[in-house]
């Protein structure tokens, strides 16, 4: 469940952020929370989301042409690209744990973000 004041700029873009390396390592889906998230979102009004599903697979085009295996680094890269394109993020269950999320979160504090947080 996500809970959004009313304050919230609905028509400006937004971030999923949340635990992906350590869903893999446990062999589960680490899509699903975010395809759920943007479902969800768009439920809410949300029309820009910005998500790491989507993004990973421009990531995964660009280094299938350049013949190498992605690296936790491009996929980081391009996350912050995205990120910085947004004035809300939305952190999803479980993104304390994470690396990568908790620079994501960091970032979006720094930078005055609207932060959301899935309950």
């Amino acid at each position: 469940m996500i809970k959004v004041s009313k304050s919230v700029n609905k028509t400006a873009p937004i971030y999923i952020s949340g635990p992906i390396t350590s869903l893999q390592k446990l062999g589960e889906d680490w899509k699903q929370p975010f395809v759920a998230a943007v479902a969800a979102l768009r439920r809410l009004g949300f029309r820009e989301i910005f998500s790491p599903v989507d993004i990973a697979v421009g990531v995964e085009a660009v280094c299938e042409v350049q013949r190498r295996k992605p690296t936790y680094a491009d996929y980081m890269r391009q996350d912050l690209k995205m990120l910085l394109k947004c004035k809300n993020i939305l952190m999803l269950r479980g993104w304390e744990g994470s690396k990568g999320a908790t620079l994501e979160y960091q970032v979006a504090d720094t930078l005055g973000m609207e932060v959301l947080y899935e309950r």
